[in-house]
């Protein structure tokens, strides 16, 4: 019983901890943040570049195209994303030339986009296993206007080390109650294979995922 008392007070005292230290680092946190969110969007809006060049859409590009030009989340469910070929049946449509001139770029910007993800994924743990998770709606912005980046969260790779702890944080950080629903939503929605529609439409079983992340 006594081992019981003590766990509660170190979660409690250290939940307390991680909401000072968030308070006091708003502005650093606020600027990483932003950076974070550069790095990921300038190597994807390559990507992006590319893509439009050849004429190629993908479910992940229509979708984040779709986030990022503020699409509201009535209008952008109406969209059938099973409608768009897969990209290797449209890079077969295009001539030899530019399907070879194609793979050389695709392999440059998948290594940099690997790098980028990499990087960011491990500050992104070490942000969160420091201040908990800087949610948009469930944490208190004083020092500055209020931040996100929940759609970074999305292109993680789960299945690496790093992505595995980023998972367990967060389950601990929604039970705690600093990650918002719809955070939540669309980052389980993500780890989950983006099965089912549109984030918003996945629905949170946490007991589930408590008993998912044992096995990892």
């Amino acid at each position: 019983m006594n081992r019981i008392y003590l766990f509660l007070i170190i979660v409690f005292f250290s939940s307390c901890s991680k909401n000072y230290l968030f308070n006091r680092d708003q502005i650093l946190i606020s600027k990483k943040m932003d950076d974070i969110k550069d790095t990921d969007q300038g190597v994807r809006n390559f990507s992006m570049l590319m893509q439009n060049r050849y004429h190629l859409r993908t479910l992940y590009s229509v979708h984040d195209s779709l986030d990022l030009a503020g699409v509201k989340i009535e209008e952008a469910v109406k969209y059938d994303f099973l409608k768009i070929p897969s990209i290797e049946k449209q890079i077969q449509k295009l001539s030899p030339n530019l399907q070879e001139e194609y793979a050389s770029f695709n392999r440059r910007q998948d290594k940099i986009i690997h790098t980028i993800d990499s990087l960011n994924a491990d500050c992104i743990y070490k942000m969160i296993k420091k201040y908990g998770y800087p949610s948009f709606d469930n944490r208190k912005w004083t020092k500055t206007p209020k931040n996100g980046f929940a759609y970074v969260m999305t292109h993680i790779n789960y299945k690496s080390e790093t992505g595995k702890k980023i998972l367990k944080k967060m389950i601990t950080e929604y039970i705690n109650g600093r990650v918002d629903e719809g955070e939540m939503q669309q980052f389980l929605w993500h780890v989950n294979g983006r099965k089912g529609g549109y984030p918003y439409n996945y629905v949170i079983n946490i007991e589930e995922w408590k008993r998912k992340i044992k096995d990892l």
